[in-house]
């Protein structure tokens, strides 16, 4: 059977194989058509309907010395990005087999000040063992418990306590760093598994602990498992975390050979100039909770979604079929329909091709409900792209968004990627928006979605509300 249609250049990225293109073509569609509610049905999709729980005591460190105000350098369409820190690594060094614009590629990044500093006296570590421990692991401890303390719980009530930890983590550059290799700590100073485990055993906390490493969406995926885990009745509140840290140079080096950076040392998400993506780092944690007492005030998990890219174009490729998926199952698990999301935080890294096939994977699954304008944005484009915690910068981008009322801007748009289809290169008639500079919305009891996919093919997607009582304030 012949089929005479013209495709796009992500059309394989959209549909991930060539069956999967083929069923597309010939009307044999793999999703429902939005039916008279302006919902899509996802083929096979179980629906588990949450409640949705609050998310409290968020702290976090950003490049760029930026915590709290993380909600002001993304609303001036600042940047974090910078040359890498002497006390890091040189530059210079084993570049040799490196083209030209694969060494300007590893120039740049978003670091953390002060990583190497930990209080070992406050957790009861020794001077001896504080030495040797990955510097990701004393920033765990102190950015969790910084939490824990936000949401008014004290170490004397978290001991024994059912409090869960779910941690998104993926690099292990101390180890490639060789150090404490000799040491009676090698074991457990630089393992990916304890570094979950260290908080609970710190803290004194017997709930559900686990190290999730899914790569770039291993932030939303752990909080996926806390919000697993608090349906089971495993606890009530759930320390959600992440961190990324750049101690080596090697890593680097391989994900420019595989051409994944942005010889520019940006993320020019959304833009006709993308050309890849830029490191950063960043430590954060927020608590999870379901107790009524504790999120009167506080932003609220509506629903969430993990899925697997499957058979794509490439192990590493996108797909954008899984992503509708995804986001429709996401809003279903939290009776959500797709008119009610106002914006999204896209993955977004900045790629030529990711970035066009994500936009329409949104537009599939939110669809195009009258008087519905969505703002997208991805903060990669300001602070660099985290990897394992990109998720969570994402999600704290949204919660700022929420109580102020305002969508970011995307701060390396300049014009837009021609591969977006056309009907969106108009910005007057987009039912997607890509605002340039911060916008206002008028629209109450917003709620926004926040994904996250991993070049392991796992993909995550969430959507928050702000609580009624504290939407349109700060």
């Amino acid at each position: 059977m012949a089929v005479n249609v013209n495709l796009s250049e992500t059309a394989l990225l959209e549909h991930g194989t060539i069956r999967a293109l083929l069923s597309h073509l010939t009307g044999n569609r793999m999703y429902a058509t939005p039916n008279g509610k302006g919902r899509v049905v996802a083929a096979g999709s179980a629906l588990c309907v949450l409640e949705p729980l609050a998310l409290s005591g968020w702290s976090a460190r950003w490049p760029g010395g930026v915590s709290a105000q993380l909600h002001s350098i993304m609303h001036a369409s600042g940047d974090a990005v910078s040359s890498i820190p002497l006390q890091r690594w040189s530059p210079t060094g084993s570049l040799d087999h490196l083209s030209s614009q694969q060494n300007e590629s590893v120039q740049h990044g978003g670091f953390l000040a002060g990583a190497q500093e930990f209080d070992h006296c406050y957790f009861g570590v020794s001077p001896v063992e504080a030495a040797v421990i990955d510097p990701q692991h004393r920033l765990l401890l102190e950015v969790g418990y910084s939490s824990l303390r936000a949401s008014s719980m004290r170490r004397a009530v978290l001991m024994r306590s059912e409090t869960g930890v779910y941690l998104g983590i993926m690099n292990v550059d101390y180890q490639l760093q060789g150090r404490a290799a000799h040491t009676a700590f090698a074991t457990t100073s630089r393992s990916i598994s304890i570094a979950a485990g260290r908080l609970s055993f710190t803290l004194g906390l017997n709930g559900p602990s686990q190290s999730v490493d899914t790569a770039c969406s291993s932030a939303l995926v752990a909080m996926h498992a806390a919000v697993s885990g608090t349906l089971l009745a495993e606890h009530s509140e759930a320390l959600c975390a992440c961190v990324s840290l750049m101690l080596s140079p090697l890593t680097s080096l391989q994900y420019a050979q595989a051409t994944m950076l942005s010889p520019n040392g940006r993320c020019k998400t959304f833009d006709a100039r993308a050309n890849g993506y830029t490191r950063s780092e960043g430590v954060s944690s927020v608590v999870l909770t379901s107790r009524s007492d504790r999120s009167s005030e506080l932003e609220r998990l509506g629903g969430s979604a993990v899925r697997q890219d499957g058979r794509s174009a490439s192990l590493t490729a996108p797909n954008g079929s899984a992503q509708v998926s995804l986001i429709i199952q996401a809003l279903e698990r939290g009776s959500a329909i797709p008119a009610e999301i106002t914006g999204v935080q896209a993955h977004g890294t900045g790629t030529a091709l990711g970035d066009p096939t994500e936009v329409s994977a949104l537009s599939q699954a939110l669809g195009d409900a009258p008087n519905a304008r969505r703002s997208v944005g991805s903060s990669k484009a300001n602070m660099g792209h985290s990897e394992p915690c990109a998720g969570h910068l994402g999600l704290v981008a949204t919660s700022r968004s929420l109580l102020s009322s305002e969508a970011q801007g995307n701060a390396q748009l300049r014009s837009l990627n021609g591969l977006l289809p056309s009907r969106w290169l108009g910005l007057s008639e987009s039912p997607l928006l890509f605002p340039t500079q911060r916008i206002g919305r008028v629209t109450p009891n917003v709620k926004e979605g926040v994904s996250s996919f991993g070049f392991s093919g796992t993909i995550a997607h969430i959507w928050v509300r702000a609580s009624a009582s504290r939407a349109g304030s700060l």
